[in-house]
């Protein structure tokens, strides 16, 4: 348990990182639109 806390603590700014700059696609839309983001999304988390 105490080397995952330290690897989660190694990497926090990373983790971050790659959240924030997935919350920054609009992917919950039902407008046709935004089709292109939706898929993106869907790449970048599977």
């Amino acid at each position: 348990m105490k080397e995952l806390k330290q690897y989660l603590e190694a990497n926090k700014s990373r983790f971050l990182d790659e959240l924030l700059e997935l919350l920054r696609i609009p992917s919950v839309s039902a407008d046709p639109k935004y089709k292109g983001d939706v898929r993106r999304m869907a790449e970048a988390t599977a």
